[in-house]
C-alpha cells in the first residue's frame, strides 16, 4: 500500500497533502534508505540527522514536472556528514508541488544509525 503522500498521488490530493503532511521521519542503518517523500508547496524546509553514524545523509527533490520512479528526475540538494540541521528556502514553483525526501544513497553508509527528517517551515 503506498503511503497518502506517494509521489503519484500529487495530483488531485495536492492541497490536501500539503496541508496535512508536515514532516517525513526515519531513523536508518543501511545504504538506499529514505524517508517517505512529502510535498512541498510554497513552504520553506529544513531537514537533519541526529544519531552516531558514519554516512552521507542527502536531501533530495522531484520538481512538480518529474517522477521520482525516475532517477534522473530527482535532484540532491544538499548533505550532511555529521548531525546537524539544513535549511531551504521555498522551491521554485513549490506551490504546485516539489517532493522532498532525505536518506542515505547507495554508497554512502558505514556504520551506525542516522535518525533523520524533513519538514515544512512556515505556511
Amino acid at each position: 500500500q503506498k503511503p497518502a503522500f506517494a509521489p503519484d498521488n500529487r495530483g488531485n490530493n495536492m492541497a490536501t497533502l500539503a496541508n496535512s503532511v508536515r514532516s517525513a521521519e526515519a531513523s536508518l542503518t543501511a545504504e538506499n534508505t529514505f524517508t517517505d517523500w512529502m510535498v512541498l508547496s510554497g513552504s520553506p524546509w529544513s531537514a537533519w540527522a541526529t544519531g552516531t553514524f558514519s554516512a552521507t545523509v542527502t536531501v533530495q527533490a522531484v520538481p512538480p514536472n518529474g517522477s521520482a520512479d525516475t532517477a534522473a528526475d530527482i535532484i540532491d540538494l544538499d548533505e550532511l556528514t555529521a548531525p546537524g540541521v539544513l535549511n531551504g528556502t521555498a522551491l521554485c514553483g513549490a506551490s504546485v508541488g516539489w517532493l522532498v525526501r532525505v536518506g542515505i544513497k547507495t554508497g554512502d553508509f558505514t556504520s551506525g544509525t542516522a535518525k533523520v527528517g524533513v519538514c515544512k517551515v512556515g505556511d
